[in-house]
């Protein structure tokens, strides 16, 4: 049986959530590198065009995950911290099934829809583009899974590292032997990277699954798996709006090349998500389990000690950027330099958002999944009409200035909602204040 109620020691927190930190900041570095040979390679608007489609199909892969992702963490913790060995591998099985029937079906659409749309379009890059989305649906659920079941190394090491190094050695060779690339070729290199990862998750998580629950025959809850599985979707869609399709939204308005400065901007405030998300990678393995068991207490002492490490992290990474935030842009080219005034107001709002935690995972794992997408939903609402109304008349600036006005806004409501629902508090003020439980709390109430 999976171990999910491990105390919340320091020295605990402290081994996950690094681990968690490391392979986040592994492949952060990796990222950056591997666009920044994307973008020397090509002028502004060819990387703007790359980065465009990047963030589309990142998008739709999300968008055919159909909330299975959050909902196998869900159920795969509930099920074995209660021997319901039948549903974990019935969870599993129709999770699986879900997600290779939706990311097929998906696949199949924008093939066609794109190909309507676009005539011209090179075949090339609708293969390899239709392929990565296809791939990083499959990656996104082994990941998720492998995290649960196998630990934070094993689910996030292949999942967010080891593909995108294959992407940037491929890339650097490329580079050195004067051999060009473009944007078919990415994707294509992209697409078998993460396929090589998956086989190599397949690999190692397999061992972890208990013998019982392979050797029982699946039991399934379709009925209780559809509702919170449709409010996670809305979630996951609602999260990655926010994280792909503004820079898409963005080269409508404002062109490919303002696209592609945004971009380059984006990828070094990523840092801030990457904190945000290495800390709720190690807290997301425990929240079920600390839920569901009733031990409030080392939940919200748990919190408390990422909030910690989460405040002193967050605040290097301010110093980083106002300190090396030219030398980082000069990385894509000198071209991007010029974005700096907009990289310093686009961290202020990513620093913010960081700070709230794993506030978002509380909501989705402890039965107030319908309340994170309604928050999400307004927030990226006053995101695209203030990206509407700033960006014509102010450019790259007026963009910046509505991503941080409403990722700020999301990450306080997140928190305050957090705090009134759960009873638990996983922002720095934490550090400083003990919360009684709530009512309900008490009464086992969800939303």
């Amino acid at each position: 049986m999976i171990n999910e109620t491990e105390p919340s020691s320091l020295k605990g927190v402290l081994r996950g959530s690094a681990a968690a930190l490391c392979i986040k900041f592994t492949a952060s570095i990796l990222g950056f590198a591997m666009f920044a040979l994307a973008s020397r390679e090509m002028g502004p608007a060819a990387f703007g065009s790359l980065a465009m489609i990047f963030n589309a199909v990142s998008f739709l892969a999300v968008f055919a995950l159909c909330g299975q992702e959050t909902l196998i963490v869900r159920s795969w913790s509930e099920y074995c911290s209660s021997s319901r060995v039948a549903l974990a591998r019935g969870a599993l099985v129709f999770g699986l099934l879900v997600v290779l029937a939706a990311a097929l079906a998906t696949t199949f659409v924008v093939a066609l829809v794109w190909k309507l749309w676009d005539p011209s379009l090179p075949v090339s890059l609708l293969v390899a583009a239709c392929s990565f989305l296809l791939m990083q649906s499959l990656l996104h659920f082994s990941g998720q899974f492998a995290r649960v079941a196998a630990g934070i190394v094993i689910g996030d090491a292949p999942r967010e590292s080891m593909w995108r190094l294959i992407v940037v050695v491929v890339l650097a060779v490329h580079m050195i032997a004067g051999v060009g690339f473009g944007a078919p070729e990415f994707f294509f290199v992209s697409t078998l990277a993460m396929a090589a990862a998956i086989a190599f998750q397949v690999w190692q998580t397999v061992p972890f699954i208990p013998k019982a629950i392979r050797r029982a025959a699946s039991e399934h809850d379709i009925r209780g798996w559809l509702r919170p599985s449709f409010n996670m979707w809305l979630a996951a869609m609602l999260d990655t709006i926010g994280q792909y399709l503004e820079v898409v939204v963005i080269g409508l308005f404002l062109g490919p090349t303002a696209a592609a400065f945004y971009f380059v901007a984006t990828r070094i405030t990523n840092g801030f998500a990457m904190i945000s998300a290495s800390i709720s990678g190690y807290a997301t393995s425990r929240i079920s389990g600390l839920f569901y068991s009733g031990a409030r207490e080392d939940l919200q002492e748990m919190l408390r000690r990422l909030a910690g490490i989460g405040l002193a992290l967050v605040g290097i990474g301010i110093v980083t950027v106002l300190l090396g935030g030219k030398l980082l842009l000069s990385a894509f080219g000198d071209t991007y330099v010029s974005a700096y005034p907009a990289l310093i107001v686009l961290a202020s709002g990513a620093a913010t958002a960081a700070l709230a935690g794993p506030a978002a995972q509380l909501l989705l794992l402890t039965g107030h999944e319908g309340t994170y997408p309604r928050i999400m939903g307004c927030g990226m609402v006053l995101r695209f009409v203030l990206i509407a109304i700033l960006g014509p008349t102010f450019g790259l600036m007026g963009a910046a200035v509505a991503w941080a006005i409403s990722a700020a806004a999301i990450g306080v409501a997140l928190v305050g909602v957090t705090r009134h629902l759960i009873g638990v508090d996983p922002s720095p003020r934490s550090l400083f204040a003990r919360m009684s439980a709530p009512v309900g709390w008490l009464r086992g109430d969800v939303l």
